[in-house]
């Protein structure tokens, strides 16, 4: 749990345009499991690195399947660290 962040709203600039560009630039594919969007039940999500949502930096963003993005709900330290060395 992190103090409720998760209800805040979302920035002006958290887009469709700005997930698909996302996406495209991982090649579709879930950067920790490497799941395709075409073997993914659900959309690839859009994770944002450092759990920040107003941080919309490409750099900052990374897809995930939605298994691997509920994996990130829970230690997200040490998530952090991980995803930054595999962006």
């Amino acid at each position: 749990w992190n103090g409720g962040t998760s209800t805040l709203p979302y920035p002006w600039g958290w887009s469709h345009k700005l997930r698909e560009q996302v996406r495209q630039r991982d090649g579709n594919k879930c950067k920790l499991c490497g799941c395709p969007q075409a073997e993914s039940i659900r959309r690839l999500q859009v994770h944002h690195i450092d759990y920040d949502k107003n941080n919309l930096s490409l750099s900052n963003l990374i897809t995930l399947c939605v298994r691997c993005h509920m994996k990130t709900n829970f230690a997200r330290e040490e998530w952090t660290k991980k995803l930054c060395t595999i962006r």
